[in-house]
């Protein structure tokens, strides 16, 4: 195992001034801090060597030592992490905590390594929500007609498509362009998204739904981690959880201030009644359900389910 000087390179899709971004920054800099200068991380924001899955296909390979893997792309090659963007499957955020960080983390992440990846932590994306330029959405009649842009995850095009809206498929990278040039109504994303990427400049109204709960790993290939010196190995988890952990602190305190920031920038926002949202999008859940498998959907729901109520976990995941 090495223990010399090693600089890794961290390839991801976030901005630099994202939560995440600067979640990263703090990450890189304690890694370094901390190894005396022996373990840097060369950091690859904004999709610069590619989409989400070239990516992770690049960490697979061993092109790139780490990246961030949201949930729902991840579900490509283990079918276990796509029943977490459920439509509504969680209470709260603090239900979501417990099922991620505790009985999930067992169940998934053995299957991760067997692809030849390491999780050093879990880090949130947030909790989706709808934004468009045309109309307010009160209830799911009022997404009749409408062109939402979505990622290329069929688990968002169902959600889309059961509300009676046309999604259409856009990367990412390509999401600021699509509303721009008018290839789209509207998107869905969370909050800090919104706020972050100014998309309030392009939307006039924001309708909050919270309908399903994003995620990412924080990733790395399996043999550039275990050419590590153990103390290296250390260094590198404690230092992504614990940046990993602050970005979640922030995402969810900011949400507010950046609501009303929003607002104040001229986004109508709707906080609609979720109930009939939740029985439009039952037809989704089954088909994520159908996608994913019905034996593995019940391991996953038998755990939302038990953990319903009950004390919040250390992240695991």
């Amino acid at each position: 195992m090495s223990t010399g000087f090693k600089t890794l390179l961290l390839a991801h899709h976030t901005g630099d001034t994202s939560a995440a971004g600067r979640a990263i920054a703090d990450f890189s800099g304690r890694v370094a801090q901390r190894s005396g200068g022996l373990l840097n991380i060369a950091d690859m924001p904004g999709s610069t060597l590619g989409n989400i899955p070239a990516l992770l296909r690049l960490v697979m390979d061993g092109k790139a030592d780490m990246a961030f893997a949201p949930f729902d792309r991840l579900c490509e090659l283990i079918p276990k992490f796509g029943f977490v963007g459920m439509p509504f499957v969680f209470d709260d955020l603090a239900h979501a905590d417990r099922v991620l960080n505790g009985p999930f983390a067992d169940w998934a992440l053995p299957d991760l390594l067997q692809r030849g990846l390491h999780s050093l932590s879990s880090w949130e994306w947030g909790r989706r929500q709808i934004s468009n330029r045309v109309r307010p959405l009160q209830q799911p009649a009022d997404l009749a007609g409408l062109r939402i842009r979505v990622p290329p995850i069929a688990i968002n095009l169902d959600a889309i498509q059961a509300l009676g809206a046309m999604p259409v498929v856009v990367e990412f990278a390509r999401l600021i362009p699509a509303l721009r040039q008018g290839m789209v109504d509207g998107q869905e994303n969370p909050v800090a998204i919104i706020h972050g990427y100014r998309l309030y400049e392009q939307q006039r109204y924001l309708s909050l739904l919270d309908y399903s709960y994003g995620g990412m790993l924080h990733i790395i290939n399996r043999r550039s981690f275990e050419a590590l010196s153990a103390e290296h190995q250390k260094i590198l988890a404690e230092e992504s959880r614990q940046a990993g952990q602050a970005m979640r602190l922030a995402l969810r305190t900011e949400e507010l201030s950046q609501i009303e920031a929003l607002r104040t920038a001229g986004m109508r926002i709707e906080r609609p009644d979720p109930q009939p949202f939740r029985i439009a999008l039952q037809p989704a859940r089954e088909r994520l359900i159908e996608r994913f498998g019905a034996a593995r959907g019940g391991s996953f729901l038998a755990m939302v389910e038990h953990l319903r109520a009950g004390p919040a976990t250390e992240d695991a995941v």
